[in-house]
């Protein structure tokens, strides 16, 4: 997943980060700004005075908005309340994308096309809409 590669310049606020960020790469940045929106981040704290929830849906927001062809996410609705997460469920159902995502959040699996199960690491069961 992004998060686990994305690093924070740590004494700049979520904007300088941001501004940042989608200088390196191409983002759609109106859509990360409309989901920073949604999520109610604070612009103007250090990634070091965030929860980990915000600072995930921080990360989220950026992937969501990459405009990849192919998402990798873990556990995307960790650490969040009931409103992120359903933000959260929502955009992965409108991304245009694949998304390939594990998760013990069995609501989820309502955004998915196929959701495979799985127990100790073999195929249990495929679900598809």
């Amino acid at each position: 997943m992004l998060e686990e590669y994305l690093i924070f310049l740590e004494n700049a606020s979520l904007k300088e980060n941001l501004k940042f960020i989608t200088s390196l790469r191409h983002f759609n940045v109106n859509k990360t700004e409309e989901l920073i929106n949604k999520f109610d981040l604070p612009l103007y704290k250090k990634p070091y005075q965030l929860s980990s929830g915000q600072r995930r849906l921080f990360k989220l927001a950026l992937a969501f908005s990459s405009e990849a062809k192919l998402l990798l996410l873990d556990e995307p609705t960790s650490n969040l309340d009931i409103e992120n997460s359903k933000i959260v469920k929502d955009r992965i159902r409108e991304y245009i994308g694949t998304v390939i995502f594990a998760s013990h959040d069995l609501l989820l699996k309502e955004s998915c096309d196929k959701t495979i199960y799985l127990r100790t690491g073999k195929i249990e069961k495929i679900e598809t809409k």
